[in-house]
């Protein structure tokens, strides 16, 4: 839904009010600084410190407040994962925080299947009673519950396995009859990133219900996906060399290419993730790099590793440099903005999750 990729400062607001508990107290986390032989062990370091003894990960994690947002904490782990074969020692860690993640993800679901922010404070936190959405939460979900299932042969505790269908369910409730979500319930509006999203957990979702034994779930999750993959293409804007962000009601169309977010946003992660995206959507977002480079945004690093602008990368490494190099303690950088941080450093223009193609006909490759 509406996913800033840098995240306002928490108010006071927020933890104000009675709020019941839910964890136990537990010990500040000790500081982390950058070591200037590698400060992607830094980035991640400072990463495992945002873990809290229940398993949840918060999105700062030097002081005594406590914000869990699931899906800035599933891509966070999807992240980690990424990096985990580069280090060794760090690996168990790695492994451990990313199994504990996907039980508090359990643990905390609604009944429905989906899940809401949790704010508090390191002595005790509760839910906040509102998401931002249902379909990129849980599809990002079931993204991570692959991988690590991948790391255990197969193995799925039962009660991530249940999860793992009800965040199903919760993520299909929303789809309407073209293969597109909306954001919630309530909120009905098909974002273009929910999309691509939803498309790379129902590629997920294909492969678990295979692991998990359950044939009807695997064929419908096929079925969604050539749907979804299909749905992609109304997002594409005939004589212009950028996509719609947002779809609304009666098929309203939202675009626009001057607002950070959602425009530049939006258009980033497309062509960070859609295989085969026409190149004339990389040369109009090229035209924003300053804005993008300035933000330190992963989408636009990986999508210029995609397309091979290795200018236009390089300028978005080195600002993230700049970004660490004035950072005593990495533990003052929130959570979405440190796995950014992480993405970047991989270099890896395969960091996003696996989607389906368009079909060669689809004008968004043509």
């Amino acid at each position: 839904m509406k996913k800033s990729f840098l995240i306002i400062a928490i108010a006071a607001a927020i933890f104000s009010g009675a709020i019941l508990s839910c964890s136990q107290p537990v010990a500040e986390t000790p500081e982390v600084n950058v070591p200037g032989s590698d400060s992607r062990r830094a980035v991640l370091e400072a990463m495992l410190a945002a873990r809290l003894p229940d398993g949840g990960l918060r999105i700062t994690s030097n002081n005594h407040l406590v914000w869990i947002n699931p899906y800035f904490g599933n891509l966070a782990v999807h992240a980690m994962l990424a990096a985990m074969p580069e280090y060794p020692d760090l690996a168990p860690e790695i492994k451990d925080t990313a199994e504990k993640w996907l039980l508090w993800y359990a643990d905390h679901q609604q009944q429905d299947g989906s899940i809401c922010d949790f704010t508090g404070t390191m002595d005790s936190y509760e839910s906040s009673g509102k998401y931002d959405s249902t379909d990129s939460y849980t599809a990002t979900y079931l993204v991570i519950a692959l991988k690590v299932a991948r790391l255990n042969n197969g193995e799925i505790p039962d009660n991530v396995a249940a999860a793992v269908k009800k965040a199903y369910g919760c993520m299909n409730s929303t789809m309407q009859k073209d293969g597109l979500t909306w954001a919630t319930p309530a909120y009905k509006a098909k974002y273009l990133m929910d999309a691509i999203e939803v498309n790379q957990g129902l590629t997920a979702a294909v492969e678990l219900f295979g692991v998990l034994k359950e044939p009807k779930l695997q064929k419908d999750a096929k079925k969604r996906l050539a749907k979804n993959t299909v749905a992609l293409n109304k997002f594409y804007l005939k004589d212009k060399p950028y996509l719609a962000w947002a779809i609304t009601e009666g098929d309203t169309v939202h675009q626009g290419f001057e607002k950070l977010y959602p425009d530049l946003l939006a258009n980033s992660f497309a062509a960070a993730c859609i295989p085969g995206l026409n190149k004339r959507y990389w040369q109009k977002l090229s035209t924003k790099q300053a804005e993008l480079v300035q933000a330190i945004c992963p989408q636009f690093y990986i999508a210029a590793l995609r397309f091979g602008d290795h200018a236009a990368a390089e300028a978005v490494r080195e600002q993230g440099r700049r970004k660490l190099e004035t950072t005593p303690d990495l533990r003052a950088i929130y959570l979405d903005q440190l796995y950014s941080l992480l993405i970047i450093s991989l270099d890896d223009p395969n960091f996003w999750p696996e989607m389906a193609a368009p079909t060669a006909s689809s004008p968004l490759i043509r």
